[in-house]
Parts: structure tokens; C-alpha cells; sequence
């Protein structure tokens, strides 16, 4: 489906057209380096620093790098899921600057003949919780939500973004700046992530608004958390991007002067730096005061700004040449085949098999496939009947399926997936997250309390939220039990339970503006109802039960 080009205003008026693109460092998921034995750094884990170094990592003279083959497995896998094409031959290069946490003095990449290019990632993404950018002062912030485009509509979707190239390469360690007493300081170094397994994915510049690059970066994610590649934790920094933004006056051709903003650290301020960074440009060129300059800027998060870093005269020289200690890497035909076979389903087929299989609107396949915690196989739990408590007898369900697919998606899309925001949330990469933290065993019984009218669905609502915030262990039936919230079924029991509501003295006054025309005042009535129950009532019954009291004639006054 082909879009519109976003486009932002500038202080002027004038329109302009925003082009993005993205360079992604994912750190692969191996246990060891890429070129070393040295175990590679967890970015969740807390090490002594030096404490994962080989003497390769340091740069001893006299040691040679030897590829982890596992590395080579994960890049190809990623790229086949991609659509990339995988190169059988691609060469290992050494690109040289100087910077105190690289100690070779070298960095070993492919940049000019990579183990993958081409290919294209699909945006799947959750269309209900978009996350906006944020721009500092009130110009920016009208020109950053117009620059989010369509992203608020649920039916929301866009083409694939266009990959340029897939390499390996080495990360550098860390530098750390300490402060010591009044204006004295000293950098520190920390080898232990160098040498680390990376994978550079480098986008096309294709990406035409804040929305859509936030939406490549969590498809991206998706994607490699799918075929195992990389747990994508930008908190944790095992994924890293830099942004490439430029504009040019809408209508015309070519592509403006592009601006790195170096170091995205999160989606949100992703997003919030390419919007900043678009209507700089725009406002600078409307405004007269000289052409966008080729240069690498920063992102401060507190202002909402982008800053400049460093200029870029012209093509840095990084004297690239191939690794002499590493020969050409050729991937077979067959090998490439035998990866193949292992991919597991991905999420763009997921979500059209979710919406097949289940019957599912395209935006609820959609939000499972994205949310955290292996949502997708967590639903087919639930829906498939693998989630029913043990000892509850099974109901008659939906068709082939234990419980009916759509009430279950309703209740993870509107109920559940809220009350775990705050514990999933978009870092998460443990297929197992909801399932530990709320077993489809337990929710199924909740879900069957339901069906069967043992509960009523506000009573099932302060059930779950029981269940995920406070006690862990009982099924849905103990809390039920404990806390007498079995719903009232008798219908002479709740209707004299409304009229007692209705006839109440206390209400008069409600009721005769009801009378008088006030129509809405019903509402009133069946809150009460509520009240006095606890909810454990069954709102239609309590609606009819409700308007059938009210619409009864006013009885006569009595004789004085």
C-alpha cells in the first residue's frame, strides 16, 4: 500500500519533506567474542571491568583474531529473515581510526564487501500504543506531531524499508570519565566489551517520517528477538542506532545534505531526535541562515534538542584495507539452505496466519505479534486450551478451539497487556515474560469463570488484577471463593435488590428529574446496583431489571 510523503511546516509556512535513515549496532547473542575466546559481556551484567578480556581484546602483539563461527550462523539467519541476499564470499577489513577504548588502533568490519546486502524489514508494529516523540518549546512540538504522520490510526501501515547492507564487525570498549576532587579528571577504559559481535544493519534513506523510523526500530526488533540474533535491549545497550536526517523543499528531487545524530539509546528518543533534528533543518533553511552542513550532532535529552558534535570536512580517510589475518569468508549454498530450514515463523507471517487461523482483526493480530514477553504463542496457549487449570472442566469453547479467539485476545489487548506495561514493557525479550508472570493456566480459568457466568466481567476484571498484582499462586476459582465474589444469579433476588435502589427515599430526588425528562439518571440506578453487589452482577440483567422499575407509572398520591 503506497503512502504520502510526510511532510513538516516550517516557521514560514514552506513545506518540507523528511528522509531517514538508520545505521543499527545489534550485539549478537553468542557466549563468546568475535574473534577471541574471551566470554562476551552481557550488557545486563555488572562485570569487574578488564575481567572479560583475552590478550587478542588488548592487542598483544604477536595474537590472531579466529572467527567464531556461531557469529557467522546468527548474521546469516538474521539476514534471511530480512530478504537479504547472503554472499558467499565477503572480506573482513581493518578501518582505521584512533581512539583510546579501540586498542588495535583499527576497527574489523566489512564495509565494502559485507556478508549480506539488500532486502527490506516490514514495519509490524503496535498500532494501539504508538509512542510520540517529544520536542522542546511549542514550534518544535507542533512541527514534531505533524512530522508523526498516520501513526495514531489503528489501520495504520506502511511499505518495508529498504536494507543496504549487513556486516560483522567488532565493537570498542568503554571509556569512563571520573572526576576526582576539584576539576581533576582521568579516563578510565574498559576492555570488556571489545571484541564484542556486532551486526551493522544500514537502512536506506526511505524512512519518511519520527513515526516510521520508531516503527522500523521496534520491527527490527522483532525480527532479530525472532530468530534469536540479538535480545535488541537498548536500555541495556545490545542494540544501538544512529540517525541520518535530511529535508528538502516538498515536490523537488534529490535529497538534502544529511546530519548524523549519533548514539539512540531508546525508541522514544529516536523518535523524539528525528523530529528535533527535521525541523532544525527546516527552520534553518527557511529562515535564511546558510545551507544544512555535513556534520554529527548528539541528542540531549532534557532539552528535546540535537547538538552539534563535530563537523565532517569532507570523506573521513579511514585507510580501509583487508584484514591480512583473516582470510576471504565464503558461506556455502548448502549452509545457507541448512540456516534456512531452522527459521522459525516471523512475525509478518504471524500476524497473517493470527488473523486466518483466529479470525482476528488485522490491529489485534497485529498488537500480540508485537507485545513483549511471547505474546503470540502465550495467545495460542490460551486460545488452544493448553492454559485450562488443572481440575476445571473443559466447556464447550468456540468452534474447534477451547475458548473462544476473540474474547481472549480482548482480554490481552484491553485487560492484561495494561496491567504488565510497566513489567514487559518494549525491552523484555523473554519469549517466556507472560507466561512467568502470569501462567496461561490461570488466566484460562479465570476466562472460564466467565464464559460459564460464575463471575461477571467487572468481577473477572478485579480478579485478574489480583492475580497479576498481588496473589501469585491461587487460581481464579480460590480468589473467587475467598473473597465471595461468585456472581448473584437469582433473578427475584436482584430484582427486589433494584427496586430497592429505585424506592429508595434517598433517591427521590433522581428519580423525579428521571421522570421529568433526565433520561441519563438510568445510569445512576445501575451504578447503585453495582455498588451494593460489588459488581457481581450481570450488567444486561441489571439494566432491564433497572428500566423495567423506572418506566412504571408514578403511583397516585394518597388522599389527604
Amino acid at each position: 500500500m503506497k503512502r504520502a510523503a510526510e511532510r513538516i511546516i516550517g516557521p514560514k509556512g514552506g513545506a518540507w519533506d523528511v528522509f531517514i535513515g538508520l545505521e543499527v549496532h545489534a550485539q549478537i547473542r553468542l557466549r563468546s567474542k568475535l574473534f577471541s575466546r574471551s566470554q562476551a559481556a552481557a550488557p545486563s551484567e555488572h562485570d569487574e571491568p578488564n575481567s572479560r578480556v583475552s590478550l587478542f581484546d588488548a592487542s598483544f602483539p604477536g595474537t590472531l583474531p579466529v572467527l567464531n563461527a556461531s557469529a557467522v550462523d546468527q548474521a546469516v539467519k538474521a539476514a534471511l529473515a530480512l530478504g537479504s541476499t547472503v554472499h558467499r564470499r565477503s572480506v573482513f577489513e581493518r578501518k582505521h581510526y584512533f581512539y583510546s577504548d579501540l586498542p588495535h588502533g583499527y576497527q574489523i568490519t566489512q564495509q565494502r564487501h559485507p556478508i549480506a546486502t539488500g532486502g527490506s524489514l516490514p514495519l509490524i508494529f503496535d498500532p494501539a500504543g504508538p509512542t510520540k516523540p517529544k520536542a522542546g518549546g511549542a514550534a518544535k512540538a507542533r512541527s514534531a506531531d505533524e512530522l508523526q504522520g498516520g501513526s495514531n490510526d489503528p489501520g495504520f501501515h506502511v511499505p518495508a524499508i529498504g536494507i543496504t547492507r549487513i556486516q560483522l564487525e567488532v565493537d570498542s570498549g568503554k571509556s569512563l570519565h571520573d572526576r576526582k576532587g576539584e576539576g581533576a579528571e582521568r579516563s578510565l577504559v574498559d576492555l570488556n566489551r571489545a571484541g564484542t559481535a556486532l551486526m551493522e544493519i544500514v537502512f536506506e534513506p526511505e524512512i519518511r517520517s519520527a513515526a516510521e523510523a520508531g516503527a522500523a526500530l521496534r520491527s527490527l526488533q522483532l525480527f532479530l528477538r525472532r530468530v534469536g540474533a540479538c535480545d535488541g535491549n537498548m536500555e541495556d545497550g545490545s542494540m544501538r542506532c544512529d540517525l541520518n536526517v535530511s529535508v528538502r523543499p516538498a515536490g523537488t528531487e534529490g535529497l538534502g545534505e544529511r546530519v548524523e545524530v549519533k548514539n539512540m539509546n531508546s525508541v522514544r528518543h529516536l523518535m523524539t531526535a528525528a523530529a528535533a533534528e527535521a525541523v532544525r533543518q527546516a527552520r534553518q533553511l527557511e529562515m535564511g541562515e546558510g545551507p544544512i552542513e555535513r556534520e554529527t550532532r548528539g541528542f540531549d535529552v532534557s532539552k528535546g534538542e540535537t547538538i552539534h558534535l563535530r563537523r565532517k570536512e569532507g570523506s573521513v580517510d579511514y585507510r580501509f584495507f583487508p584484514e591480512p589475518d583473516l582470510p576471504p569468508l565464503v558461506v556455502t549454498h548448502e549452509h545457507v539452505e541448512a540456516l534456512r530450514a531452522t527459521l522459525p515463523e516471523l512475525p509478518e507471517a504471524t500476524m497473517a496466519r493470527l488473523s486466518a487461523e483466529y479470525g482476528l482483526a488485522e490491529h489485534l493480530s497485529r498488537l500480540i505479534v508485537c507485545a513483549a514477553g511471547g505474546a503470540s504463542d502465550y495467545y495460542e496457549d490460551l486460545v488452544n486450551g493448553t492454559g485450562r487449570e488443572r481440575g476445571h472442566a473443559a466447556g464447550e469453547g468456540s468452534g474447534p478451539y477451547r475458548r473462544d479467539p476473540k474474547v481472549a485476545a480482548n482480554w490481552l489487548s484491553n485487560n492484561l497487556f495494561g496491567l504488565l506495561k510497566d513489567q514487559l514493557g518494549s525491552g523484555d525479550s523473554d519469549e517466556g515474560g507472560l507466561e512467568r508472570r502470569l501462567p496461561a493456566e490461570r488466566l484460562g480459568g479465570l476466562l472460564d469463570l466467565l464464559s460459564e457466568g460464575t463471575i461477571s466481567s467487572q468481577t473477572a476484571k478485579t480478579v485478574l488484577r489480583e492475580m497479576v498484582l498481588e496473589d501469585h499462586s491461587s487460581t481464579a476459582m480460590e480468589i473467587v471463593e475467598a473473597k465471595d465474589l461468585r456472581q448473584i444469579t437469582d433473578q427475584a433476588e436482584i430484582e427486589s435488590l433494584c427496586r430497592g435502589i429505585v424506592q429508595d427515599p434517598r433517591h427521590a430526588k433522581q428519580l423525579a428529574s428521571y421522570r421529568s425528562g433526565k433520561a441519563n439518571l438510568s445510569k445512576f440506578f445501575m451504578g447503585q446496583a453495582f455498588k451494593a453487589t460489588r459488581g457481581r452482577v450481570d450488567g444486561k440483567v441489571v439494566e432491564t431489571s433497572v428500566m423495567k422499575l423506572l418506566q412504571q407509572p408514578e403511583p397516585p398520591a394518597a388522599n389527604p
